[in-house]
């Protein structure tokens, strides 16, 4: 059934259920100092709203996909208060999407919604993922937004460069905003068209 079949309490019993899931996705992720499971059932993604309850406030952020009329499709910040700020806390928080709110406002995600977040680690400035292969089944336009998602989203973190995504612990090879592909720990110098609210700085070219 689509959205705009259900009817109002229809909508609301609806919302009220994917805000729960949300919240156990977010909460079921553990601290990042090592390699740690996330429960299947609680790291399912939806594009669609999670739910006015959903916090969309606080000092970290995610990055989410927007499409507005006469704009090209490109990734923003919206903010979240993720608690521990830890790496694996804010990959669930971005597994879990966008609030109701900035659904209407045109954010989405382009993570897969059977995608499953194995493992995450932070290792110095480089943050390791290990998804299932979900991720590999996306289209190469969707493919591309949704790596930017992740990199951004990960590199906000302090003290960190580089995002490492493996495969059900397999290596991968990755496209990039330009369309190469990479088997290198990718970071925002890959997708820089991509994000217009804060475009980075490139390092600078050492002179002759």
């Amino acid at each position: 059934m689509s959205r705009r079949q259900l009817g109002g309490g229809a909508i609301r019993s609806a919302i009220a259920t994917t805000v729960l899931s949300g919240v156990l996705a977010a909460c079921s992720v553990a601290a990042d100092d090592a390699p740690r499971d996330i429960e299947p059932s609680k790291a399912d993604v939806v594009t669609a709203a999670q739910g006015a309850n959903v916090r969309s406030s606080g000092s970290e952020r995610i990055f989410l996909v927007v499409d507005l009329p006469g704009l090209p499709t490109r990734i923003e910040p919206v903010q979240r208060t993720v608690g521990s700020g830890a790496a694996a806390d804010l990959a669930a928080t971005l597994l879990a999407g966008p609030t109701s709110q900035e659904f209407i406002d045109q954010y989405r995600s382009a993570l897969p919604t059977d995608l499953i977040i194995n493992a995450v680690r932070k290792s110095g400035p480089r943050i390791s993922i290990d998804v299932s292969a979900d991720l590999q089944l996306l289209s190469a336009d969707t493919l591309v937004l949704a790596l930017a998602q992740i990199v951004y989203t990960m590199s906000d973190l302090p003290d960190v460069d580089s995002v490492d995504i493996t495969v059900d612990g397999e290596n991968a090879r990755w496209p990039t905003s330009s369309g190469e592909l990479t088997q290198q720990p990718l970071t925002v110098f890959d997708y820089p068209n991509l994000e217009v609210t804060r475009q980075p700085a490139y390092p600078s070219t050492p002179s002759d």
